[in-house]
């Protein structure tokens, strides 16, 4: 049995060598696909995700209200989330860019959630730390939130290796599909 390690390892070189195939434009046009597809579904306060490398980025779906970013705490505990311009964001763990802690904080209504890969079922392989699967279930218990899987079409892999901490996403945006498991 292959353990999530190496299917992180893999899907992420996966991942790497399709994005290399895409030039500036194609790479640009497919994002605008993957918010065209997202807009119609995004409802209330929204979070995303500041896409990194090869992630396919959504956050030209953002609408003119407030967004939130997720900001790690510490290892172990659920992200926060802080209303902020993607502008204002700046280099947190790994370098990834998330909001001050003095940013106001609040609980979004839709999640945007990056991924390595994912299943029909709603099923995600993430980076491994935890985050989102704990984050979800944070929020989960105390107010309903729907949770959008953001992928390239390649991402989609017939079934994910499954724990029972990991959290199923309500929908799957891609390019050129809209999923509910």
């Amino acid at each position: 049995m292959t353990d999530k390690r190496t299917l992180r390892i893999a899907a992420l070189a996966a991942r790497s060598r399709y994005v290399a195939t895409l030039s500036p434009p194609e790479r640009a046009a497919l994002e605008r696909a993957l918010a065209d597809r997202l807009r119609p579904h995004l409802a209330g306060i929204v979070a995303s995700y500041a896409a990194f490398g090869d992630e396919i980025d959504p956050n030209a779906a953002r609408s003119a209200g407030p967004v939130l970013w997720p900001r790690v705490v510490a290892a172990g505990l659920p992200l926060d989330f802080h209303a902020c311009a993607a502008e204002a964001l700046v280099p947190g763990k790994g370098q990834l860019r998330e909001p001050l802690p003095s940013m106001p904080q609040q609980d979004p209504d839709t999640v945007l959630v990056p991924l390595l890969t994912v299943d029909r079922d709603g099923y995600r392989l993430g980076y491994g730390g935890g985050y989102y699967d704990r984050t979800l279930a944070a929020l989960r218990q105390r107010r309903a939130v729907f949770a959008i899987g953001c992928a390239w079409d390649m991402q989609l892999v017939e079934r994910v290796m499954r724990e029972p901490w990991d959290e199923r996403l309500d929908a799957i945006a891609t390019p050129t599909r809209w999923l509910r498991p």
